[in-house]
C-alpha cells in the first residue's frame, strides 16, 4: 500500500511497519496513546 499525504495515526497508540516489495517486514516502531495524545506534536522514532 502507498500512503499518501495528508496521513493521520490513530489517537490510541498503534504500530506502524515497512514492508519491502516483497511483503517483508524492514522495519516497524509503536506508538503509545500518551505520544499520540498531544494533537500537532512530532513523534520521533529511533
Amino acid at each position: 500500500m502507498t500512503v499518501s499525504p495528508p496521513m493521520q495515526l490513530g489517537n490510541s497508540g498503534g504500530l506502524i511497519t515497512l514492508l519491502d516489495r516483497r511483503g517483508l517486514k524492514v522495519d516497524g516502531v509503536s506508538y503509545t496513546g500518551a505520544q499520540a495524545g498531544h494533537e500537532g506534536w512530532t513523534i520521533t522514532f529511533r
